[in-house]
């Protein structure tokens, strides 16, 4: 006779609770169990942070959070099951100013980092077909600095990554626009891929 074990992923809220304080320095534990309860009474989670500006949890599920922190930071986490059956997390903190950037960690139920996902921006631009070598050079050259954004999705368990240049006018944004399309990877059990 076999004995089958049914491993029980943490609820999201559970994760968020339990969350060290030097993480998120805008919210201690206080603040957070404050937003959990307001969504609980189906009121706006929206509570003053330690940097006395306003931070909102966004969205609650049972395996998926996002709290826009301040003006200029979101955070995001999803619970995810690991290819040896245990259970992990992906925690993603987004910093604006002015093009976003984002930070990709995966831990264990105990806060462990597993490890910290990096993505090249390189990964991401894409010559079309129909695009000369010419022209992609140019638009190359017109990018010195690429920063990624990362998010989370709400349904499932995918990671969509964005690639943002900095120091480009509305013109030269539209003209490399092409070159830089959004690339989905879907979690494995072990890695976003």
């Amino acid at each position: 006779m076999f004995a089958f074990m049914v491993l029980q992923a943490k609820d999201i809220r559970e994760i968020w609770l339990s969350m060290p304080d030097t993480l998120v320095m805008y919210l201690d534990k206080n603040k957070r169990i404050e937003m959990i309860d307001y969504i609980d009474m189906k009121v706006k989670a929206e509570v003053r942070n330690t940097l006395e500006g306003m931070s909102v949890m966004d969205t609650l599920t049972h395996d998926f959070l996002q709290v826009t922190l301040s003006e200029a930071s979101t955070l995001q986490m999803r619970t995810l099951v690991a290819e040896d059956g245990d259970s992990v997390f992906c925690m993603v903190r987004t910093f604006r100013g002015p093009q976003a950037e984002s930070e990709v960690f995966i831990y264990g139920y105990d806060w462990q980092v597993v490890r910290q996902l990096s993505f090249s921006p390189a990964s991401i631009i894409v010559q079309p077909d129909t695009m000369s070598d010419a022209i992609f050079a140019d638009l190359m050259q017109l990018m010195d600095v690429l920063l990624v954004e990362a998010q989370l999705s709400i349904e499932g368990n995918t990671l969509t990554l964005s690639a943002s240049p900095i120091n480009l006018n509305k013109e030269e944004m539209e003209k490399v626009r092409p070159i830089l399309p959004s690339r989905t990877l879907h979690w494995n059990g072990k890695d976003f891929q």
